[in-house]
C-alpha cells in the first residue's frame, strides 16, 4: 500500500495552487470582458465595489448606454418569493434591457434590493468615471422612509462609505466598529478576483432562510396559503415605509438626490427620474393619502426647481391598476412588460 509522502504532500499543493492561480487569471480576464453579464442579469446584488467598477467596464466604451438605478422593483425579488417562473428573465431590468436593445441601446441595470439614495450617490461618482448617454432613476417611497435618514441605516452598502469625502462620510458611521470578518472579506473582494467572482455568482442562486424551507414545505404539503394572512403580515412590514412624515430637503436622502444630479449635469449627462407605481389598493390604510399627495408635490417643487434640461421627472405612483401589482410596488411580470414598454417610449424623448 502506497504511503503518504513530503513529496505527495508538495504535488497536491502545488496542484492546488495551480488551479487557484488558473481560476484567478479566468475571473480576471472574464471580468475584463463583461463575461458574466453578458449572460446573466445580476439586478437585486450588489456584492462590493470592486464588482460594481467590474459591471460599469463591462459596458465600457459602448455607445449608446443607459444606465437604470433603482431598489427591489428593478430585480426579481419579489417574483421569487411569489413563485413566479424564471423570475430573473421577467423582471422589469430584464424587460428593460430587451427593450432597448431593440432600438441598438445597451442598458445596464445597478438596481439592487434596499438601495438607498446616498447609494445612488455613491453609485453616480463612479458612473461619471465614464459616464452614459443617459441615466434613468427609479425613486421608492421606501426611500424617504423615516428609518432610513440618519446614521448608517441611511446607507445600504456599507462599502460605499469609501467614495465620499470625510464630511459626507461621517453622516453614515457605523454604531459600532466593522468585525475582523468584514474587514477580510472587503479586503479579498479588492484584491482577489475569484473570490468576488464568487460572491457573484452564487447570487445566481435562491438560498432560502429556515423560515422560507418550512413555508414551501408546508405548501406543497398542506392546504394553500392563506392569503389574507400573506397579506397582513407583509403591510405589518412595510408598514413604517408609509408612516407619514413630511419631506425634508435638508434631510440625508434629498441631499444625496441633490448631489446626484447635480454631478451628472454639469457632466451634461441626462437623467429621467420616475416616482414608481405604487399599488394604492393594497396600501389602503396604510398610506396617508393626503400626506402622499403632499410629498409627491414636494418631490415634483424639489426636481422642478432645478430647471435644467439634464433633468426630467415623472410622478408613475398612480399609473396602473392594481392588477398589474404582486404587492404594494412590485409588478407582476406583465405589469413588469407594460412599465418597461412605457418606460422606452419615455426615454425615446430625451435627447442624450
Amino acid at each position: 500500500m502506497a504511503s503518504f509522502t513530503k513529496t505527495t504532500a508538495a504535488g497536491l499543493l502545488a496542484g492546488l495552487l495551480i488551479c487557484l492561480a488558473s481560476s484567478e487569471l479566468f475571473c480576471r480576464w472574464a471580468a475584463g470582458a463583461g463575461l458574466w453579464y453578458r449572460h446573466w442579469d445580476f439586478t437585486g446584488d450588489l456584492t462590493s465595489l470592486p464588482e460594481v467598477q467590474d459591471r460599469l467596464h463591462s459596458v465600457s466604451g459602448k455607445t449608446p448606454r443607459l444606465l437604470i438605478l433603482g431598489d427591489s422593483v428593478l430585480g426579481p425579488t419579489a417574483l421569487r418569493e411569489h413563485r413566479a417562473s424564471f423570475p430573473r428573465e421577467q423582471s422589469l431590468s430584464s424587460n428593460l434591457k430587451n427593450e432597448f436593445w431593440r432600438d441598438h441601446w445597451t442598458a445596464l441595470s445597478l438596481g439592487a434590493d434596499g438601495l438607498l439614495l446616498p447609494d445612488v450617490e455613491a453609485l453616480g461618482l463612479e458612473i461619471l468615471k465614464d459616464p452614459p448617454q443617459k441615466i434613468l432613476l427609479i425613486l421608492n417611497m421606501r426611500m424617504f422612509a423615516p428609518e432610513f435618514l440618519q446614521g448608517s441605516k441611511a446607507l445600504s452598502r456599507a462599502f460605499f462609505r469609501e467614495e465620499f469625502p470625510p464630511e459626507v462620510s461621517a453622516s453614515f458611521k457605523p454604531e459600532k466598529p466593522s468585525e475582523v470578518g468584514a474587514l477580510v472579506e472587503n479586503w479579498s473582494c479588492r484584491h482577489w478576483v475569484l473570490f468576488r467572482t464568487c460572491n457573484l455568482l452564487k447570487t445566481l442562486w435562491y438560498f432560502p432562510s429556515r423560515k422560507d424551507f418550512f413555508q414551501s414545505l408546508l405548501e406543497n404539503l398542506g392546504p394553500p396559503p392563506d392569503e389574507d394572512l400573506r397579506q397582513a403580515s407583509l403591510k405589518f412590514k412595510i408598514a413604517p415605509y408609509y408612516e407619514y412624515r413630511p419631506w425634508d430637503a435638508g434631510s440625508i436622502p434629498f441631499q444625496s438626490l441633490d448631489r446626484f444630479l447635480r454631478r451628472l449635469s454639469k457632466a451634461q449627462v441626462p437623467v429621467q427620474v420616475i416616482l414608481t407605481p405604487q399599488n394604492l389598493d393594497f396600501l389602503g390604510g396604510l398610506l396617508n393619502r393626503d400626506g402622499f399627495a403632499q410629498n409627491r408635490k414636494f418631490l415634483a417643487s424639489f426636481l422642478g426647481n432645478k430647471k435644467d434640461r439634464f433633468i426630467r421627472y415623472e410622478d408613475w405612483s398612480g399609473r396602473y391598476p392594481s392588477r398589474y401589482f404582486l404587492d404594494h410596488c412590485h409588478l407582476t411580470p406583465e405589469g413588469n412588460a407594460k412599465m418597461a414598454s412605457d418606460l422606452r417610449v419615455l426615454l425615446q424623448g430625451v435627447k442624450p
